[in-house]
């Protein structure tokens, strides 16, 4: 468990400054390209038509339109107004503000506007779970008491070892050692980032959800073969058989027992304990 506190304040800052960045993030090349159709094909596996959805750390909305292509019934909530703001506007542009019954500034590590039991299913996708450092317990079980019984929790992290293997190329300028005791990235721990989080184990992060009232039904790589061979993937996204062979071969070893630790984000699906 991550020893470094968690400020609300930098969060709220970081993600406060480039709004159309976010938005941009997951298509802006096809390694990003591959780690959004993963995301989304779980939300498709586990969520249908007319489940009530909180998610958090929604941002300016990629996934939340992919919810709203499922038919989901969404409450909006980010820890920016900036980010909500943003998320308003795609909304209306792209058509999937029907969905949505409210956009509500709001903190994962306390979710106290909103009575137990509330909703079918929790989405995090993004990362929230990884800014809480220290509060990761009081956000998980914030997640738990919102969830009706037997909801679901559907959370991406980022992976300790699936990003160290990602950046591999950049060791010999700077020490890993320090991050990886851990899996805190700050700037102590790695001068000069001012994206501070932490990196997940898939052990740490199975057990967080026990310890806090969740069983645990998948645990997924975010992007696996992908993730060290960028170069390859500009031509293979030109050819649209070869690009979806590589999304479909992405997607069946997500979950493989080899690869869960291998993308830069690890993906969860979790279930509230009865």
């Amino acid at each position: 468990m991550s020893s470094f506190k968690y400020s609300a304040e930098h969060v709220t800052a970081y993600y406060s400054i480039d709004v159309e960045r976010e938005w941009q993030r997951l298509i802006q090349n096809p390694e990003q390209e591959v780690k959004l159709h993963v995301h989304n094909h779980y939300l498709y596996e586990h969520l249908t038509k007319g489940l009530s959805v909180l998610e958090v750390g929604a941002g300016p909305g990629r996934f939340t339109q992919t919810l709203h292509e499922i038919g989901c019934n969404i409450l909006v909530s980010d820890i920016s107004e900036i980010q909500l703001d943003a998320n308003r506007q795609k909304a209306k542009e792209l058509g999937f503000s029907a969905s949505i019954s409210d956009w509500q500034k709001v903190d994962v590590t306390d979710l106290g506007q909103f009575t137990d039991n509330s909703f079918d299913a929790v989405v995090a996708y993004g990362g929230p779970l990884s800014y809480v450092f220290d509060h990761l317990d009081q956000a998980l079980s914030e997640c738990h008491r919102v969830l009706k019984m037997d909801g679901l929790l559907i959370a991406s992290v980022m992976s300790l070892w699936g990003t160290l293997h990602r950046y591999f190329a950049s060791f010999p300028e700077s020490d890993p050692t320090p991050v990886a005791a851990n899996g805190d990235l700050t700037a102590e721990t790695y001068p000069g980032t001012t994206h501070f989080c932490h990196l997940f184990r898939s052990e740490e992060l199975r057990e967080a959800m026990i310890r806090n009232g969740f069983d645990v039904i998948t645990l997924a790589a975010s992007n696996t073969m992908s993730s060290t061979h960028t170069e390859i993937l500009a031509t293979l996204r030109e050819n649209p058989e070869q690009w979806q062979s590589l999304i479909d071969m992405e997607i069946e070893a997500s979950d493989s027992t080899g690869m869960v630790e291998a993308g830069t984000h690890m993906i969860v699906i979790a279930r509230k304990r009865s």
